[in-house]
């Protein structure tokens, strides 16, 4: 179900992005200078689980002059009522040939409904709803969000997409235009041009373009696929590492791969999880070009790394699942579980609003997720929203959840402070054997600068 959710998601994000845009004029833009060297308010508040060192992204920063701000109605509908105002304040962008960031202060019209207080919740509310590239929607691939909040109205934000291709110098970056359905474009909105000529990027990269044509039956019960993609980069940036393929898609299916990623000792290195896209229009006919990339952590000094396709028996899933235990009250801690993986909890936050792991693997562990237990280990059943939320600055995975108001189409109460109390375990779910690592189709990716 989780996989059904990220590609219809993908698909509506992709229908949105392929919309026919209006023309673009450029008039009296302003420059921002990538590697101005400029202080970023939003670090010097506080740390940030994206980036792994402060300092190392001054080179790719630049600042937005100051009072640049705009408004925007509340087309998300955050408020989950009549629709409040978003203020913008722009304040930093980040650039490197791989990502694109903005730091900005955002400003509700009447106060945040989080979702509770927790890193999560703030995340979410840190939004940006589109960005034009010379008047095109910007192609992206994913976005990593955080928020800090300032008051019951406010909070800084950092929002981070990574590319399908660079953007050039010169380039017009526009921030908040408006679609007019009327007219089928978009309007309004706040220019800037990108000036490179300054960047000092610390990002360390490979561009093996190892094109790579393979017939795989992926799925037990399921046709065999041909797979036409290009491993384009690999690149190991201030927020986490990057793996780009380039897909020659003729159907639906063979525009992405779910695998598994392992170092030049053959350890399994940890995935950020991410969403797949494809686009609905291709055929053998006409074939089209997809972009789609894998997040990881570690492999930094490896000198290859290997893809390896992951599949398996649909039918066989449900009889994968496991699920370890550990006293809350001994972490941090090892766990050993059955597939020979040690997983090592690193932190453990129980709050009102819900609960947030952090933790790695030293191996491939299928499928994971967490819980809360009593003291023998039972589940405590609580109705849970589960969510990610990996620290790209401390190279860990996260995992949490927030309770839920309703489950399973009715409403349930909050959990109480009494069956928080009842907390003393904490249940780490994971799969065996599921889904399989498909070592003889195996890619090794050399990296060469």
């Amino acid at each position: 179900m989780k996989r059904f959710v990220h590609i219809l998601t993908a698909c509506t994000l992709l229908v949105m992005l392929t919309m026919v845009q209006g023309a673009y004029a450029q008039e009296d833009v302003p420059a921002i200078v990538i590697g101005d060297g400029a202080p970023i308010p939003y670090l010097d508040t506080a740390e940030s689980r994206l980036v792994k060192d402060a300092e190392t992204i001054r080179g790719i920063t630049g600042a937005f002059p100051d009072g640049t701000s705009f408004e925007q109605p509340d087309t998300m509908v955050y408020s989950h009522s009549d629709p409040g105002i978003w203020n913008y304040e722009l304040q930093n962008i980040v650039l490197t040939d791989d990502v694109l960031g903005l730091f900005f202060k955002q400003t509700y019209s009447i106060p945040i409904p989080y979702q509770g207080d927790n890193a999560f919740a703030y995340g979410i509310a840190a939004m940006m709803n589109e960005i034009l590239l010379d008047g095109e929607s910007l192609p992206m691939l994913n976005s990593f969000s955080e928020g800090i909040p300032i008051d019951d109205t406010s909070q800084y934000s950092f929002v981070l997409w990574s590319l399908q291709q660079p953007i050039a110098d010169g380039q017009v970056l526009t921030f908040g235009p408006q679609w007019n359905n009327e007219s089928q474009a978009w309007e309004g909105g706040l220019d800037v041009t990108v000036d490179r000529s300054q960047t000092n990027d610390p990002t360390t990269v490979y561009t093996p373009s190892l094109p790579v044509k393979k017939t795989m039956a992926l799925w037990e019960g399921s046709a065999a696929v041909d797979y036409d993609f290009t491993v384009e980069r690999v690149a190991y940036t201030p927020f986490g590492n990057r793996m780009l393929l380039r897909f020659t898609g003729t159907k639906e299916n063979n525009q992405y791969i779910d695998c598994q990623l392992m170092d030049d000792a053959g350890a399994a290195l940890n995935i950020i999880p991410t969403m797949q896209t494809f686009k609905l229009d291709a055929s053998i006919e006409h074939p089209v070009e997809n972009f789609n990339e894998v997040w990881f952590l570690g492999g930094d000094n490896s000198q290859s790394l290997t893809l390896v396709p992951l599949g398996g028996n649909w039918n066989t899933s449900n009889k994968a699942s496991r699920t370890a235990s550990i006293a809350i009250d001994s972490l941090p801690a090892d766990v050993q579980l059955e597939n020979g993986v040690t997983l090592h909890v690193e932190s453990f936050e129980l709050l009102k609003s819900g609960f947030y792991a952090r933790y790695t693997t030293d191996g491939y562990a299928g499928y994971v997720s967490f819980d809360l237990g009593d003291a023998d280990g039972a589940s405590l059943r609580f109705a849970i929203a589960s969510y990610q939320l990996n620290n790209h600055s401390l190279g860990l995975l996260g995992y949490g959840g927030y309770w839920q108001e309703k489950y399973e189409g009715e409403t349930v109460s909050r959990v109480s402070p009494e069956q928080l109390a009842q907390t003393k375990t904490l249940l780490i779910n994971y799969t065996v054997g599921f889904p399989l690592l498909l070592e003889d189709e195996a890619i090794q990716v050399p990296l060469t600068q």
